[in-house]
């Protein structure tokens, strides 16, 4: 359920105003606005126009017109559905010549209304035993089924044999812009204990949305022998896309309907990370034309000082070569920064929204000198905190939505002994104390045995002929079996280390080992698709019973060609509910502020205004609250020739939130 939102902000405007003149009326009007959704409030920008209307000093009608562009933020609720269009009005309130020594003011002051659909709070869970907790999970979005039919031609001494039977191996799904690109190998058995390797790539036509993930299952169904040596075989791809999505579920302690492990969300921040890149050009250069940024790799990972962000920037430099040839220098450039304090007791994941790089003016620096680039992350880092719990079967009446959870099939203790070797450094007279730094666990579950992989840091100290304290890394690689009749081939392990008991020994030979026994944990689950249910309160129900959300795209021209973007940000506005015959349309605006670099460096603003048109289904058209809310959007530059202006290609997400209406 929703109800209103509304503030009220009162405000004035004063202009210099020639004494003599009485203003007799003001009409104001909204020419234009722009929104920009911050994490807990919103920020306005609205020019006003106005027309007045006065007496001049002998007598005459005058009447003036003037813009006044003013900016307001407001503080907005958790409730508050985030980058929904919003509803602005504009009321007068007062009128009034403010004479001050020899300047006379002309000050209006007025009222600015807006209006917007939040959630209704959170209600008490029914049950005692029952709670709401916010995980970050995979929500199933779409999903389907597939049917290839692939016709094969075999060696007819094949083709003929009694048994053939045909598998799939080595499955991948690839979202590209046109579709689902699944990839595999069709194994055939040809009944003599030896099978003949197929490569697949099977396309399959869908919609792509911006931030999905795609996953599936395929499988032979048939396999038939035709005419002329040839086997026809039918292919079954179950496919489903996916989107990391923080919502409130109800939870309930573990029972006999299982242990679930889910991702309990702690922060979301939003932060930007600038760094300095330094590379040399291969070759002495007369001009640096132009520097593009290509794919960027992340990843983010605890380390010793705390919350490593790792990435490979991909980059392509043009230039002219000292001979007047025009070429293309790529390369890979990595970086690393510390990001902040972490723990191992929770889990982080970073997501990158945007990318700028900006250099010095494009002249080639001095041979054999560095190029400096300066470059800007936007990024979001979300902290997680794992949690074990039950999820209660739902209710008819209460919502619920699909998404993939991790199931526990066993939780068990974990030991391992093992004795490391250690080097005895030549001035090594006792052993002193070894610590435990820091260890990565890994597991990886096989048929009926989980392999375990530990590298931990440790820290020896030892005492010197002089009775001095020395310190040395040693940096182990521990690995096992651990057997386990549940383990089976796509059982997702994790193991953990809570303890560990550690000890020099010296042998006979005078030779020393670390005897070390480890202690933790080993849970073994299974990833499976739950209908999950929501507070009765808090959840929104999808408009398209396939998909969660619609696209649009197409190209917005520039006066100048777009070297770089370096910012872009989209909103929606002035949105209604159009019947026309018996369909059901959005219809609105969707507005933008881009900023971009043209090819001499000089930094361009692009105001964006783009007609929107959504269909709605029928159904839903009728007693329910529509609201659309923009979900993602991406803008790139397109290729151009020099001679023409620019052109950059925008795409947006829309989600259609429905909620029915109160009786």
């Amino acid at each position: 359920m929703v109800k209103r939102w509304q503030r009220h902000c009162k405000m004035k405007i004063s202009v210099p105003w020639p004494s003599g003149e009485q203003v007799h009326r003001i009409d104001l009007a909204i020419k234009d606005y722009s929104v920009l959704w911050e994490e807990k409030s919103l920020k306005l920008a609205v020019e006003l126009e106005r027309e007045i209307q006065a007496l001049g000093t002998g007598g005459e009608v005058l009447f003036k017109k003037d813009l006044v562009r003013l900016e307001k933020e407001f503080p907005v609720p958790p409730e508050l559905i985030r980058r929904q269009p919003l509803q602005i009005s504009v009321t007068p309130d007062y009128l009034v010549n403010v004479v001050r020594g020899e300047n006379s003011l002309l000050e209006q002051g007025f009222y600015l209304h807006l209006s917007a659909w939040e959630r209704k709070k959170k209600q008490p869970a029914a049950f005692d035993h029952e709670e709401q907790l916010m995980i970050s999970g995979r929500v199933v979005v779409e999903e389907g089924v597939h049917v290839e039919l692939i016709d094969l031609p075999l060696p007819t001494a094949e083709a003929a044999r009694g048994k053939l039977e045909a598998r799939i191996s080595d499955e991948k799904f690839l979202l590209l812009p046109h579709g689902i690109n699944f990839q595999g190998k069709l194994l055939l058995d040809r009944g003599d204990g030896e099978e003949r390797s197929y490569p697949l790539s099977i396309l399959i036509p869908q919609k792509v949305t911006p931030g999905r993930q795609v996953e599936g299952q395929a499988s032979v169904y048939m396999v038939k022998r035709g005419a002329g040596g040839k086997v026809l075989f039918g292919v079954q791809i179950a496919w489903r896309m996916t989107k990391e999505e923080e919502l409130t579920v109800v939870i309930a302690p573990p029972g006999d309907a299982g242990r679930y492990s889910l991702c309990t969300l702690e922060a979301q921040t939003q932060k930007v990370l600038r760094k300095e890149l330094t590379l040399k050009l291969p070759e002495p250069v007369r001009l640096l034309e132009q520097v593009q940024t290509g794919e960027l790799r992340s990843a983010v990972m605890v380390g010793p000082k705390g919350l490593l962000f790792a990435g490979l920037l991909d980059l392509d430099l043009f230039y002219i070569s000292r001979d007047g040839q025009e070429k293309c220098y790529q390369t890979k450039f990595p970086f690393e920064e510390w990001i902040g304090e972490a723990s191992r007791e929770r889990e982080y994941r970073l997501k990158v929204n945007g990318l700028r790089l900006d250099h010095p003016p494009l002249p080639a620096p001095a041979p054999g000198k560095d190029l400096l680039l300066n470059l800007e992350l936007d990024y979001c880092l979300t902290t997680l905190r794992r949690r074990e719990a039950g999820l209660p079967p739902p209710a008819s009446p209460a919502p619920t939505r699909k998404i993939l959870v991790e199931k526990i099939i066993t939780r068990e203790p974990l030991e391992y002994y093992v004795e490391i070797p250690l080097s005895r450094p030549p001035d090594f007279r006792t052993g002193h104390q070894v610590r435990w730094a820091e260890g990565v666990v890994e597991g990886r579950a096989g048929r009926g045995a989980v392999f375990l992989k530990v590298e931990p840091l440790l820290t020896w100290e030892y005492k010197n002929e002089l009775n001095q304290v020395k310190m040395v890394e040693v940096k182990p690689v521990i690995q096992w079996v651990y057997p386990s009749p549940l383990a089976q081939p796509g059982v997702l392990a994790r193991a953990e280390v809570d303890g560990t008991q550690m000890k020099l020994k010296m042998n006979s030979q005078g030779e020393l080992l670390l005897q070390l026994l480890l202690i933790g944990k080993l849970t073994l689950s299974q990833e499976e698709l739950k209908a999950v249910r929501l507070p009765e309160e808090a959840v929104e129900k999808e408009a398209f019973a396939t998909a969660s959300s619609v696209s649009c795209k197409w190209e917005e021209k520039l006066l100048f060609f777009p070297q770089t973007i370096s910012a872009v940000h989209f909103f929606l506005q002035d949105f209604r509910l159009v019947k026309m015959g018996g369909a059901h349309f959005l219809e609105g605006k969707a507005g933008g502020l881009l900023t971009y670099l043209d090819r001499e460096g000089r930094r361009r603003f692009h105001r964006i205004s783009k007609e929107v048109w959504l269909k709605v289904p029928a159904p839903l058209g009728r007693n329910r609250i529509i609201i659309p809310v923009l979900d993602a959007w991406q803008c790139r530059p397109l290729p151009n020739w020099p001679w023409e202006r620019g052109g950059v290609w925008c795409e947006l997400a829309i989600r259609i939130l429905s909620f029915p209406f109160e009786t």
